[in-house]
């Protein structure tokens, strides 16, 4: 009875190294090209199906897999939708930000997680879309300043060089002035 706990132990270790083993390649693939989601998860089913305890996880996997190949589906038809669209100047970058920080936080890619994801890759993938949208903002905030500073250089430059000349001015009309005098005596 000591061995079954043990073997069954070592036996859910095994599945769980090998799906987040899995989780950590195919996630970054998939976020960089959805089209290849039902390829990542067909891969991800062959796997579980081959492991005794994974088999429990079947319609865990299926129900998640058919949650995001229709976001994947609806993602490519409002992009198709607005290739058809005239159009439109190009947007705001702040409003862009702010529109990729309102996706990232309302994108929930499995609707009931299964257990073994707890706080892992889903929870990592958001953190990680979260900060390269603050990262972009910040790199914005960054050019902005850098285009008020080169403002402000060119406007303290041209200030200097008007005073400069003004001096230049003055100072000719103050030498002017006693040469005058002095030549009228």
């Amino acid at each position: 009875m000591f061995e079954d706990e043990a073997a069954l132990k070592e036996q859910t270790v095994e599945v769980m190294t090998a799906i987040g083993s899995f989780m950590r390649e195919a996630l970054p693939v998939v976020q960089a090209v959805p089209e290849l989601s039902p390829l990542a998860f067909e891969m991800l089913e062959m796997g579980v199906r081959q492991l005794k305890r994974g088999r429990a996880l079947e319609d865990t996997i299926e129900q998640s897999k058919q949650a995001i190949l229709q976001k994947v589906a609806q993602a490519k038809q409002q992009q198709q939708q607005q290739a058809q669209q005239p159009q439109a100047p190009p947007p705001d970058p702040k409003a862009m930000a702010e529109q990729a920080r309102a996706a990232t936080i309302q994108a929930n890619p499995l609707p009931n997680p299964p257990p073994f994801t707890g706080e892992g890759w889903v929870g990592a993938a958001i953190g990680a879309q979260e900060m390269q949208v603050r990262q972009q903002e910040l790199a914005l905030k960054v050019q902005e300043l850098e285009l008020k500073q080169r403002e402000l250089q060119t406007k303290l430059s041209a200030a200097q060089q008007q005073a400069m000349q003004q001096a230049s001015r003055a100072e000719m009309l103050g030498a002017e002035a006693p040469g005058q005098a002095y030549t009228r005596q």
